[in-house]
């Protein structure tokens, strides 16, 4: 197994065989769209959409997240991408303005930890 395979695997952050797997067990393929998600991470494009009070857009982005996460085996990034696409589809915008800060906030440790392994 590769060392950044291995490195990813011990945050406990991913579910390296479910990435894996999506990938066709290829692990360059496999960290090499890990790199591409945590660049396309919409971190900024979120906190925008929401200061502009964009329920729907909100419920897209956070949906494409939700789905890439679960492809890369970001298991409870996509969980809490779920949470937040519920909120937004529920028009609940005092929900989705308090719960917004902690997502981001995950959103951006994930980055933060995982680019610091495959950089």
């Amino acid at each position: 197994m590769n060392e950044k395979i291995k490195e990813l695997e011990s945050t406990n952050l991913l579910n390296i065989s479910e990435g894996l797997a999506n990938c066709g067990f290829d692990e360059d393929f496999y960290i090499e769209i890990v790199s591409d998600f945590i660049n396309a991470l919409p971190i900024d494009e979120l906190n925008k959409i929401l200061s502009e009070r964009d329920i729907y857009l909100y419920q897209v982005t956070v949906h494409k997240l939700k789905s890439s996460s679960k492809i890369i085996g970001a298991g409870e990034l996509s969980a809490s991408a779920l949470h937040m696409e519920e909120l937004a589809k529920s028009k609940d915008l005092d929900a989705l303005l308090s719960s917004h800060n902690d997502f981001i906030n995950k959103c951006t440790n994930f980055k933060n930890i995982i680019e610091g392994i495959i950089k």
